[in-house]
């Protein structure tokens, strides 16, 4: 088994180690796609921005000109395997979250990390 370091600038290093390798279940152990390929984008949804507001990671001045507040309860939804945040199921639940309260509601869209080989999709998530 060869256990290997990556690094990604600000994110920090990941492992290569047993803690991701089972020889039954997991026989395959990959690093990380890079951040430029997985493309994470977040959206918020407020009562005030039903319609939701993108966000990059690159501008901070975009949280600053939506209508997140700072003293609500945040949620965040995060899309699984094979999935991305125009699913119905996230708008579905981002607008059942305004409906029952007053909260911030991020969606996070990994799907360039997701919509891969599953063993990939498994590295990804960390």
């Amino acid at each position: 088994f060869d256990e290997k370091v990556h690094c990604f600038e600000s994110l920090g290093c990941f492992k290569t180690t047993f803690d991701f390798f089972d020889p039954l279940i997991r026989a395959i152990n990959l690093s990380p796609d890079t951040r430029e390929e997985i493309n994470t984008h977040y959206t918020i949804y407020t009562r005030k921005w039903p319609s939701g507001a993108p966000l990059t990671r690159h501008n901070t001045h975009t949280l600053v000109n939506t209508t997140y507040n700072p003293n609500l309860p945040t949620k965040f939804i995060i899309h699984g395997f094979l999935d991305d945040a125009n699913s119905t199921w996230i708008k579905e639940m981002s607008m059942g979250l305004l409906t029952h309260g007053d909260y911030n509601v991020f969606t996070v869209d990994w799907s360039g990390g997701s919509k891969v080989i599953f063993y990939q999709a498994v590295f990804n998530t960390r």
